[in-house]
């Protein structure tokens, strides 16, 4: 029930009057894109997305036209829409994540401070790429822990799926492929079958950037590339800007939520317990 109320409040907050917010000019650009591939042929829509966005993946904008044109609204308006439901994906994905980290207790919180973050509602509430990439990584994140963790093939071939999505939405994504190694190690480094699933999951993302960067989209999209180091040469900045948004709004905003969970974690007496049911050696059974 409180799972559904967060849910409730952040599809609220993203799918509110999509059209009442003035046009930001990385929405233009899109926005024009899937105005050309209205009503067009696959291909010939294929090819007016790399017209008019070289350096971008084309399949957002040509899903942005398709939207508009069955629903018979504006594409900005669709463009909208999609994001909003990626945010409102996003934000269950985080009570996922939040609850294997820990319990339901701090995925609800997890769940509740992303629904509210005012960053992640402007980028959902705008026509950009962001939003389907980030919930397509979180997916990609949260079934492959649970693939790893369960010893299980179909979930770990679904993770690299989603990686692989992520990847044809933005090409950064591609370092999707360093969680499943993460995910190995932390699970058991001489676990043969865990190993063979984190290389499934890896399988995903690199693939799919490869059949990118080898397309005809390829030449465009190389200039991407760049920002794949974005995240180290940018660390030191990000840490400035983090400690001054903290300054400004933690104490504020996010410490009582902060403290409260603090207060749940450490009424909790009893170790969390699997659920999965276990041989009679003691060994946990995988889904498959």
């Amino acid at each position: 029930m409180a799972l559904a109320l967060v849910a409730v409040v952040a599809g609220l907050f993203r799918f509110f009057d999509p059209g009442r917010w003035p046009v930001f000019i990385d929405e233009d650009g899109y926005t024009w894109a899937a105005f050309q591939v209205m009503d067009a042929p696959w291909r010939e829509a294929l090819a007016r997305v790399r017209d008019v966005l070289p350096e971008k993946t084309p399949w957002i904008p040509v899903i942005q036209g398709t939207v508009a044109t069955l629903l018979a609204i504006d594409p900005l308006t669709s463009g909208r829409l999609l994001s909003a439901v990626a945010g409102t994906a996003t934000t269950l994905l985080t009570f996922a994540l939040g609850r294997r980290l820990a319990d339901s207790t701090v995925g609800l919180l997890a769940a509740t401070l992303y629904a509210l973050s005012p960053v992640a509602i402007l980028h959902e509430r705008m026509a950009l790429l962001d939003g389907l990439m980030c919930a397509a990584v979180l997916g990609a994140v949260v079934v492959g822990w649970a693939a790893v963790d369960a010893r299980c093939t179909p979930l770990a071939v679904a993770s690299a799926l989603l990686g692989a999505l992520a990847v044809q939405f933005k090409v950064p994504a591609v370092l999707t492929a360093a969680m499943p190694p993460a995910l190995f190690l932390a699970a058991s480094i001489r676990d043969r079958r865990r190993a063979g699933l984190a290389a499934v999951m890896m399988s995903g993302p690199v693939a799919s950037y490869v059949a990118l960067m080898a397309s005809p989209l390829g030449r465009g999209l190389s200039d991407q590339n760049h920002h794949l180091l974005d995240l180290l040469g940018s660390f030191w900045p990000n840490v400035f800007e983090l400690g001054d948004a903290l300054a400004t709004y933690f104490p504020f905003g996010l410490a009582p939520l902060a403290m409260l969970g603090l207060v749940v974690r450490g009424a909790r007496c009893d170790p969390p317990s699997s659920s999965r049911p276990r041989s009679s050696s003691g060994v946990r059974r995988g889904c498959c």
